[in-house]
C-alpha cells in the first residue's frame, strides 16, 4: 500500500486536544522543572562577558519535558543559523530540520542599579515520524503515513557553574489561527568540551 505524507502545524491538527502532545494525550504539566543557575543577582562582569561569547558550531544537550514525558536530543547549532540533530532517546524521526536565532538587550530597572545583559534564545525545528502499518488487501488499514512535528522554544541564557552555556524556557505551538500555546518546557546545555574530551579519550 503506498506511503501517505501529511504535515501537521500541531496548533491546527491537535487543536481538539489542546493541552496534549505529539505522542501522548496526558494534560501537558505546567510546572516548569527547576534548573539552577550561577546565581539569582545581578549577573557579573565575567558573566556578561560569557554570556555574550557566540554559541554558532556549538553541540548543546536539548531536554525537552512535555507532559511527563523526558528526551534528550544533541543539537548542533550551524553558522548558517541552521540546525543539525544527532541522536535521541526520544521518538525516533525519519527527517528533520530547524533554525535558530538570538537576541540582546542591556535591561536597567533602576537609575541606581547596575544594567543587566539579556540575551534570548529561539529554536524552531521540525522533525518527520511515521506511523501506521500497512495491512493485508481488503482490509480496512490506511497503511504507513508521515507526518512533520514542529516546535518552538523559546528562552533565556545563561550560566551554569563557572562557565558552561546553557538556555531554558518554554516549548511553543505557535499557530497563527489559536496564538502560541504553551506545551512543556526545555532546557539546553553546551556540550561540545564533554564530546572533544570523550574523542580524545577514547
Amino acid at each position: 500500500m503506498p506511503r501517505l505524507s501529511i504535515t501537521l502545524c500541531i496548533g491546527t491538527a491537535l487543536a481538539a486536544v489542546a493541552g496534549t502532545n505529539a505522542f501522548s494525550t496526558t494534560p501537558v504539566s505546567t510546572q516548569a522543572p527547576n534548573f539552577s543557575r550561577k546565581d539569582d543577582n545581578a549577573p557579573s562582569t565575567t558573566t556578561t562577558l560569557l554570556l555574550q561569547r557566540p554559541v554558532s558550531g556549538r553541540h548543546f544537550q536539548l531536554e525537552e519535558l512535555e507532559d511527563a514525558e523526558t528526551s534528550t536530543t544533541d543539537v548542533l547549532l550551524n553558522a548558517d543559523m541552521t540546525v543539525t540533530l544527532g541522536g535521541t532517546n526520544g521518538p525516533l524521526y525519519t527527517a528533520s530540520s530547524g533554525t535558530w536565532s538570538e537576541s540582546s538587550q542591556f535591561l536597567k530597572d533602576d537609575q541606581n542599579e547596575p544594567e543587566e545583559f539579556k540575551r534570548m534564545f529561539e529554536l524552531k525545528l521540525t522533525r518527520r515520524f511515521i506511523t501506521g502499518a500497512d495491512g493485508p488487501e481488503g482490509t480496512t488499514e490506511i497503511g504507513e503515513f508521515e507526518y512533520d512535528v514542529e516546535r518552538t522554544y523559546r528562552g533565556e541564557c545563561f550560566i551554569v557553574g563557572e562557565s558552561t552555556f546553557a538556555m531554558n524556557g518554554e516549548i511553543l505551538d505557535v499557530d497563527e489561527v489559536f496564538g502560541d500555546r504553551r506545551l512543556g518546557f526545555f532546557n539546553m546545555i553546551d556540550t561540545t568540551e564533554e564530546r572533544e574530551n570523550n574523542a580524545m579519550g577514547a
